[in-house]
């Protein structure tokens, strides 16, 4: 019985953790560049006694690319299949699909939240003139190229955790791969939030049965433990 508790329990906590991510997707519909995070089960064995051993959620993001937005502003940036934009923070590099860049007053090309955008062969100072970026990364700064923008891969969202914004870290071992089959670079335009609402909705109600039928579970076990101690209590 106390098996069958534990993962009662551990099934209340999954669901539990797998309605905080689909909040959070919800949260952030209108955030653009945010990738929904998708939850997984995992089956996680502590040791080979523990036969019953309950899986747990973990979450990733997932980079199916969310819908364009038009701005027409030229250092609007989107990027048509896989890949991320890299840029320098005070932590090292990070990376982020959200591509809506601006000239700072020193000249230094940055994104929206004021970091560095990186180029190949470093960070892209472009001056008081003019820029624009073609479909294959390279920048031009008074129709001379300066660098073409540094973009990085990932084998899946397993390799990167999420950060504050639309940033992402690579997680410890995992490499990104800047030689690839380069992403399209679309300007005018920056990509919206993945989030499908109504999708996430049905899945917030199934995670929301799953979890009150855990406790369902984890209530009656209890019960019949109760009824077990007072009966052994009167022998």
């Amino acid at each position: 019985m106390t098996g069958g508790l534990r993962v009662a329990g551990q099934a209340m906590k999954n669901y539990g953790a797998r309605h905080e991510v689909i909040s959070n997707n919800l949260a952030n519909i209108s955030t653009d560049g945010f990738a929904r995070q998708e939850s997984l089960f995992e089956r996680v064995v502590a040791d080979s006694k523990d036969a019953l051993a309950a899986p747990i959620v973990k979450s990733r993001p997932d980079f199916t690319p969310g819908p364009p937005s038009l701005t027409g502003r030229p250092l609007d940036l989107s990027l048509e299949g896989s890949g991320f934009f890299a840029v320098a923070t005070d932590r090292g590099e990070r990376y982020t699909r959200l591509g809506s860049l601006a000239v700072d007053a020193d000249g230094m090309l940055r994104d929206s939240a004021g970091h560095l955008v990186m180029g190949e062969r470093g960070l892209l100072f472009v001056g008081d003139k003019p820029v624009s970026i073609e479909s294959d990364g390279s920048v031009l700064v008074d129709g001379s190229l300066l660098d073409r923008l540094k973009l990085a891969t990932f084998a899946s969202g397993d390799e990167v955790i999420r950060e504050e914004g639309a940033l992402y870290a690579a997680r410890a071992g995992a490499k990104p791969n800047f030689v690839m089959e380069r992403p399209i670079v679309n300007a005018g335009q920056i990509e919206g939030s993945s989030v499908q609402p109504v999708s996430e909705l049905v899945q917030m109600i199934a995670a929301l049965r799953s979890y009150e039928a855990a406790a369902a579970a984890v209530k009656s076990t209890d019960r019949t433990v109760e009824m077990a101690v007072n009966e052994i209590a009167k022998v």
